[in-house]
């Protein structure tokens, strides 16, 4: 009997362990998969303002990841750029790159894991005058 017990603890542990795992790399995965295409959509799209088109890019993040994710947690810049303080998804031409950064609540919520999901895209529109 006092084995039973043992062993359940450890298979309930291990279980446990497994799940939170799984759900920690499904976060990453798809959060990843909505940023790629999001990166394609944001290659082509273009606006009459930049921070429209910025607002666009980060709607579209937010609307297809399955993990959800606020405005504040998505960053973009131009990578010519030492530094990103500023939204700002570049100019015709240029290479951006956009990062978004989450914690995640894990352990029944006792404890959090960073995940994180970053691409680079290229700007192929053109702005028509």
């Amino acid at each position: 009997m006092v084995e039973a017990a043992l062993s359940l603890f450890a298979f309930l542990s291990i279980l446990l362990m497994g799940i939170e795992l799984l759900q920690i790399s499904f976060a990453a995965v798809s959060m990843q998969y909505a940023l790629n295409r999001t990166v394609r959509y944001a290659a082509i799209v273009s606006s009459s303002t930049d921070t429209s088109r910025e607002t666009a890019i980060r709607e579209k993040l937010i609307d297809i990841s399955p993990v959800a994710v606020a405005p504040e947690q998505i960053t973009m810049c131009p990578l010519y750029l030492p530094s990103c303080t500023s939204a700002n998804a570049g100019g015709p031409g240029e290479w951006v790159s956009i990062k978004v950064s989450r914690l995640l609540p894990v352990a029944f919520g006792l404890g959090s894991i960073q995940i994180n999901a970053a691409s680079i895209w290229k700007n192929e529109y053109w702005i028509q005058s």
